[in-house]
């Protein structure tokens, strides 16, 4: 029987014995689930993602708030309450999803984003020449329209 800091782990797995050799047999789904969401924690949002397409078990860990609240900025209250127009979530996970959209802050002065794949803050700094009516934008395309006629540039889609 091995013991070690962390106890008998012949009483919690099955071991076998080859020879010399001790073998414990494990599954990811055997980790406590709070260890996995750890370990998850400390990837990217892009390898949170991905872990979740191997069981149902696994994605119920990745998707957890525990999880996706580390990848969130940790002003993101205050970020949100400078949002020009609330966002409705129902999961840290998809707050973050809404955030990587640009969405206007500071009165419509500044547009917030968040880069998908590192968690990183953007911020875009708003000049506009004439008036911009941002109330009522939903779409992070017609957020960019509005920014552009505002601007005087073109979009070009599909280019």
């Amino acid at each position: 029987m091995f013991t070690g800091p962390a106890g008998s782990f012949a009483a919690d797995y099955k071991v076998c014995r080859s020879i010399n050799t001790y073998t414990t047999t494990m599954s990811l789904e055997d980790l406590p689930q709070d260890c996995f969401q750890l370990i998850l924690s400390l990837t990217s949002p892009r390898d949170a993602s991905r872990s979740s397409l191997v069981s149902l078990s696994i994605r119920a860990m990745a998707d957890s708030d525990s999880v996706w609240e580390k990848f969130l900025p940790e002003d993101y209250a205050e970020i949100l309450s400078r949002l020009v127009t609330p966002i409705p979530y129902s999961s840290n996970k998809d707050l973050f999803i809404k955030l990587c959209d640009p969405n206007l802050i500071d009165g419509g002065k500044k547009m917030f984003s968040i880069e998908k794949s590192t968690g990183k803050k953007c911020y875009i700094l708003i000049k506009c020449k004439g008036s911009f009516n941002y109330m009522g934008v939903q779409s992070s395309l017609l957020v960019l329209e509005a920014l552009a006629a505002c601007l005087r540039i073109k979009i070009c889609r599909g280019c």
